[in-house]
C-alpha cells in the first residue's frame, strides 16, 4: 500500500482533500496525520500582535535607501514623442509621393492645401 505525502496529508486536515478511506485502513498514515495534527493544532494558541502606531512610516524610513527611483527615458515622454511620430508619419507621406514619381509642383500644391487638384481629382 502507497503511503500518504505529508502534502497530502497537512490537505487533509485543512479539508481540501478526502483521505479518509485510506486513512481508515492504514494505520502509520493515521499516526502520522495526528502527529501533524498535532503540531498544526499548536499554532493556533498563538496570536498576531498588533503592530505599534506609525509602523508603516518606520518601514518605510528603513527601506527608502534602498529602493531605487527611476528617471523617465527621454525618449518616452509623451510630449516628445508625438511630435517625433507626426513627422514621421509626414516624412513618410513625401516619401511615398516621391515614390510613386509625382513631380515636385505636385507635391507644393499638396503642401499649400490643394491635394485634389495635385492629384487630378478636381478640375
Amino acid at each position: 500500500m502507497k503511503h500518504l505525502s505529508e502534502e497530502h496529508l497537512i490537505l487533509h486536515y485543512y479539508g481540501e482533500t478526502d483521505a479518509g478511506e485510506h486513512l481508515d485502513h492504514c494505520s502509520a498514515c493515521r499516526a502520522e496525520l495526528q502527529r501533524l495534527s498535532a503540531t498544526l493544532d499548536a499554532f493556533h494558541s498563538y496570536t498576531v500582535p498588533e503592530r505599534q502606531a506609525g509602523y508603516e512610516a518606520l518601514l518605510w524610513q528603513r527601506i527608502a535607501p534602498q529602493v531605487r527611483t527611476r528617471t523617465a527615458v527621454w525618449w518616452k515622454q509623451p510630449l516628445i514623442l508625438g511630435p517625433i511620430f507626426a513627422g514621421l508619419v509626414v516624412a513618410a507621406f513625401f516619401a511615398g509621393l516621391r515614390k510613386e514619381g509625382i513631380s515636385q509642383a505636385d507635391i507644393e500644391l499638396m503642401s499649400k492645401g490643394n491635394p485634389a487638384r495635385a492629384l487630378g481629382l478636381a478640375p
